[in-house]
């Protein structure tokens, strides 16, 4: 396995292959992803390749043709749905301590039949390393799933839970990671410093 890491260009000469762990990843539980939504990731990497910050993590086969797993991220843009949905979840000091100078963590992925291995891991660290911000953030699905036990493994904390973004009516959380003063392995979860307000879709 070889990790690649690079920006807008590595995520377009790879596009076709990540979009292949995308569609391969997530259409089993607890995802049930379809082929438009893999369409609509597709269209989406490619708008997100051109975002600020932006950079991209990929796991390669040993002869560097099939992606076996990626990872990507940019700079948390503070105009953004994201950021009012989640701004709408927590208190101004938090917004301030977590969402301002941060990296958000978008998509990380590995194919099932690759999954076991610390590829997940592997990408995970790679897409952070050097990283110019304070903190990171993402939003990931509630329950107990494999991605949120690899956050977990991390060092992420768990910020607020049951977020709603506008579409399907599924819960997710937002964690977050201080990438200036990393905490030990294994995630708590952050107080809110004031009350926190619910976001109406």
């Amino acid at each position: 396995m070889k990790i690649l890491k690079g920006g807008r260009s590595i995520a377009h000469r790879y596009r076709d292959g990540i979009v292949e762990v995308f569609r391969e990843a997530f259409a089993g539980p607890p995802y049930f992803e379809g082929p438009e939504e893999a369409g609509r990731f597709s269209d989406r990497l490619v708008a997100h390749a051109e975002y600020r910050g932006f950079r991209v993590c990929l796991a390669l086969d040993p002869g560097q043709l099939r992606v076996l797993g990626f990872a990507y991220g940019y700079t948390v843009p503070p105009d953004s749905w994201w950021w009012d949905t989640l701004a709408a979840y927590l208190s101004p000091n938090l917004v301030r301590g977590w969402l301002e100078d941060a990296f958000e963590t978008v998509q990380l992925a590995v194919l099932p039949a690759e999954q076991g291995r610390g590829i997940g891991s592997a990408l995970h660290d790679g897409l952070l390393e050097g990283v110019a911000h304070r903190r990171a953030v993402l939003s990931t699905l509630a329950g107990d799933t494999p991605a949120r036990r690899l956050y977990d493994r991390r060092g992420w904390v768990l910020l607020p839970a049951n977020v709603r973004f506008p579409g399907p009516d599924r819960p997710y959380v937002l964690m977050g990671k201080d990438l200036e003063h990393p905490v030990g392995l294994g995630a708590r979860r952050v107080q809110p410093a004031g009350p926190t307000r619910e976001k109406r879709v």
